[in-house]
């Protein structure tokens, strides 16, 4: 989607970004937090959220210490609306990164989409 609006001359919003080099960056500059159970609907996923503050996560090894894992749930507020998401894998990690970060990270996605 990105390559196509760019040939358009259109911007896309980013609502998650990773960034594998040296301790892979892995966060969104829309309110987001790790969740520790599936929340209920789009309100108890918001509300997560918003009370969470987390800006990124590095998950090099070294920094991220199990943090975010396949399987880590996620709750985040997009301007389409809001997003549940669930980590299913991450890329191959030998020299992905100058700290072994993994070289993508694999999502499973809901969207609750604003009405």
């Amino acid at each position: 989607m990105k390559t196509q609006a760019a040939n358009n001359g259109q911007q896309v919003s980013i609502d998650f970004y990773y960034g594998n080099c040296v301790w892979g960056a892995f966060g969104s500059a829309n309110p987001w937090g790790v969740i520790s159970s599936e929340p209920t609907g789009a309100e108890d996923c918001a509300e997560s959220a918003q009370s969470s503050g987390m800006d990124y996560i590095n998950l090099a090894p070294i920094k991220n210490q199990g943090q975010v894992k396949p399987g880590t749930l996620i709750c985040t507020v997009t301007d389409a609306g809001v997003a549940f998401l669930r980590v299913k894998s991450f890329g191959p990690e030998a020299g992905s990164g100058s700290m072994n970060s993994p070289s993508r990270v694999v999502l499973y996605v809901t969207l609750w989409k604003k009405g």
